[in-house]
């Protein structure tokens, strides 16, 4: 600002808060508007120093403050591989809309829509990671669009084979390895018997391995004229990720009376 006249200096006021800096008497201060503030604003410099009779002088700037518009794409997470991705952006500001991208080669249910999900290609499963974007629309006004960036974690499937075990004797322990395709963190496993019990034998049929056994032991008790063969299914989980049931997942004990 300028004064002239009489006048021997001058000081700045707003119509809603904010900060002149150095101070509110330098004539090219800088103007800080109050967080949050948005929409017409009158900044003033009031003459001071203007000696009777002569009146008060002022003159005013009129300012329109637009608000900066904000993305959240979501905190950073983690899957299992197979899995996909659900999406909870917000929007905020003047931003009015949000458009989903990828650094990756998945796809997503619907790229405009803050909530949705997103499906890792191959590419991204073994990448291990995929980066999403969101995106703000360019608002109407000087402030430009912005972006948010969430980094997804893809865990693999663990692999699981289960070792044999020879024909043991009724209420006599069998121990078969257990060997996880990933060692790191420690495997636990759950397992469960294929079918029924036949008549005469009892055991238990279902039940969890803490980590770190990487053993399936029991016993079978079996009453039974002849001797009877029992199958299992087992699964391990490795850092949250569940194995599926393939055939080196299966084992068969048999057990003579």
């Amino acid at each position: 600002g300028s004064i002239t006249g009489g006048a021997t200096g001058g000081t700045w006021s707003s119509s809603s808060g904010g900060t002149f800096l150095p101070n509110p008497n330098t004539l090219n201060a800088t103007f800080i508007p109050s967080s949050g503030a948005t929409g017409a604003v009158t900044l003033t410099l009031t003459a001071n120093g203007i000696i009777s009779p002569c009146p008060a002088e002022n003159a005013t700037v009129p300012i329109t403050l637009n608000a900066n518009p904000f993305v959240n794409a979501g905190n950073d997470t983690s899957i299992c591989a197979g899995s996909s991705v659900i999406l909870h952006g917000t929007i905020g500001g003047s931003a009015t809309s949000g458009t989903w991208s990828t650094m990756g080669s998945g796809s997503f249910q619907s790229v405009s829509s803050l909530n949705t999900t997103y499906t890792p290609s191959a590419a991204d499963i073994s990448a291990g990671n995929v980066k999403l974007i969101l995106t703000t629309n360019d608002p109407v006004g000087p402030c430009s669009s912005v972006k948010d960036t969430l980094n997804v974690i893809i865990k693999p499937i663990p692999l699981l084979t289960v070792g044999t075990a020879s024909a043991v004797c009724s209420g006599v322990a069998f121990s078969i390895p257990l060997t996880p395709s990933i060692l790191s963190p420690p495997a636990c496993y759950n397992w469960t018997l294929s079918g029924t019990l036949p008549a005469g034998v009892t055991t238990t049929t279902s039940g969890t391995i803490a980590a770190p056994n990487n053993t399936f032991s029991g016993t079978v008790q079996n009453l039974s004229n002849g001797p009877v063969t029992l199958q299992f299914q087992l699964t391990t989980t490795v850092n949250g990720c569940t194995s599926i049931n393939t055939p080196a997942s299966i084992t068969s004990i048999s057990i003579n009376p």
